[in-house]
């Protein structure tokens, strides 16, 4: 274990960490409306890595890492992207800067960023974070809950976040064509996003059964097996452009191909 944690840190502080991707789709399509970027290491599972980084107070430097892997990857490709930090790290400007330096780095337009919220921020955090946040989101980068449905998240602290997305989190997703409360917990939530102008993406997603029904109850964004496993990041995503217009993310990445199913990339 200790011997693991050393690894972890010194990938981190040696820049080794590497980028995969999992697109969230559009189901009505089946075009990639656009990527979640992920922290990896080899040998090490994911949450392995996050909770050694936070551990040692470097969950941001692992974040702002993937964020300009990603960015330096994309080269001038317009796909939005989301990456995780946590409402503590988004609580220093520094933070909040590098971002804004990386975006003009590359020259990536801020409306395409989208920051996910690991977790649901206390009243002061929310304010602290707010404050360093506002010249992101006044740039146009947009800020979403992930996992929401669990832990502390409530609805009313969605409302008092200037959210313009929601991650309702896997377990509500999961064999939901066979559960009356799931169905009727995600519409409700479905109902009260749209209501406030919010995009819903549904995580999770392995079975066609849960596609459909979530399709059929305006859940038109999903993320999950069914449609792509995360997968490494390898060379420069403009060499998608050169691509057909319909590909399937796991052959061309060279992962294991789990459903049978090609989708398009609007890019």
């Amino acid at each position: 274990m200790y011997k693991q944690r050393q690894k972890i840190l010194s990938s981190i502080h040696n820049r080794e960490l590497q980028v995969a991707i999992q697109p969230i789709v559009d189901a009505r399509t089946m075009h990639c409306h656009s990527i979640e970027c992920l922290a990896r290491l080899p040998n090490v599972t994911a949450t392995q890595l996050i909770e050694t980084a936070d551990d040692h107070s470097l969950g941001h430097i692992v974040s702002l890492q993937v964020l300009e892997l990603s960015l330096s990857s994309i080269n001038n490709v317009p796909i939005p992207i989301n990456f995780n930090l946590s409402p503590h790290q988004l609580t220093s400007e520094k933070v909040t800067k590098k971002i804004q330096a990386l975006l003009d780095q590359y020259e990536y337009p801020a409306g395409s960023l989208t920051i996910e919220l690991t977790e649901t921020p206390s009243s002061r955090s929310t304010r602290q974070m707010l404050k360093a946040l506002t010249p992101l989101l006044d740039s146009g980068v947009r800020l979403s809950l992930d996992d929401f449905g669990i832990g502390s998240q409530s609805i009313q602290r969605v409302l008092d976040l200037p959210l313009q997305q929601l991650k309702i989190d896997r377990s509500f997703i999961s064999n939901i064509h066979q559960s009356s409360i799931k169905k009727d917990i995600v519409v409700a939530i479905i109902e009260l996003a749209t209501k406030h102008q919010i995009e819903v993406v549904c995580e999770g997603v392995e079975l066609a059964q849960e596609s459909e029904f979530l399709l059929k109850n305006q859940a038109y964004l999903q993320q999950g097996y069914l449609h792509s496993t995360p997968l490494l990041l390898p060379y420069n995503l403009h060499e998608i452009s050169e691509l057909s217009s319909t590909f399937c993310f796991n052959e061309f990445w060279g992962g294991e191909l789990l459903a049978n199913k090609c989708i398009s990339c609007n890019i």
